[in-house]
């Protein structure tokens, strides 16, 4: 078993065999920290153990994902300008693979047009940098209510979440 610590006091990685009731931390690197502030909200591994996303604490909340080979840290999400989101975002689940990334936000620059005014969910796929809501009505608005409980297929090609909305 080797682990690593990728943020102070916060986030750990281990690879191979991981007894349900003991965890080492062997060795420590760091992922360094893009926007310098914050301490890490939530953080997810792909089901091949590749990528690894997490969200910092800070106003709004910005979520990232970090390349475990190239050692890269990368927004998780563009806005349709290629810019950083104008609200918090913050990965649920990465596909197997780390392509495609259900996420929850607030920003209204994720899809043209689409101006959430709760908590909204989107499947992102990184390869095309694109959007899609996820948590849209039947007429493609956004629901009138917070979204819970993300999550992804492996393949990303299906998601599913609850949602508190009259409509």
């Amino acid at each position: 078993m080797r682990c690593r610590s990728l943020l102070p006091l916060a986030l750990s990685i281990c690879a191979g065999a991981v007894p349900a009731w003991a965890a080492t931390i062997v060795s420590v690197t760091r992922i360094p920290r893009p926007d310098g502030a914050g301490s890490v909200a939530t953080a997810h591994i792909s089901g091949d153990g590749r990528y690894v996303s997490f969200a910092r604490t800070s106003s709004p909340r910005v979520a990232y994902v970090y390349d475990r080979e190239t050692k890269e840290v990368t927004p998780a999400a563009k806005s349709t300008s290629g810019g950083t989101p104008d609200g918090s975002t913050v990965v649920h689940q990465l596909s197997y693979d780390g392509r495609f990334l259900i996420l929850e936000s607030t920003a209204s620059d994720l899809v043209e047009g689409i101006s959430p005014s709760y908590l909204s969910a989107y499947v992102y796929d990184r390869q095309a940098e694109t959007a899609v809501l996820a948590s849209a009505t039947d007429d493609g608005q956004p629901a009138d209510g917070p979204v819970y409980h993300l999550q992804l297929a492996d393949d990303g090609q299906a998601a599913v979440f609850s949602v508190k909305a009259p409509n």
